[in-house]
């Protein structure tokens, strides 16, 4: 959405119009996927939440840790 908006109406929604585009895209997909998988939107919101306050300052470490630490029995298993 924010890649088409880019290439097809730049010129007529601008840069805000743009940003608008990708953000929505980006929510949409938090909402959509983001309880489900483990994906970099998740990250992203994280460290977006981080940038705002809404954690304290060892939190993310610890919650990004425990995700890839979660991970490793993955490959074990199937190999």
């Amino acid at each position: 959405m924010g890649c088409g908006s880019a290439v097809l109406a730049g010129q007529h929604v601008g840069f805000l119009g743009i940003a608008f585009a990708f953000g929505l895209s980006v929510v949409s997909m938090a909402y959509a996927i983001g309880h489900i998988s483990g994906c970099h939107i998740t990250r992203l919101l994280l460290f977006l939440c981080y940038l705002r306050g809404r954690y304290l300052p060892g939190m993310p470490l610890g919650i990004s840790l425990r995700r890839y630490w979660g991970r490793l029995p993955v490959p074990v298993y199937y190999f």
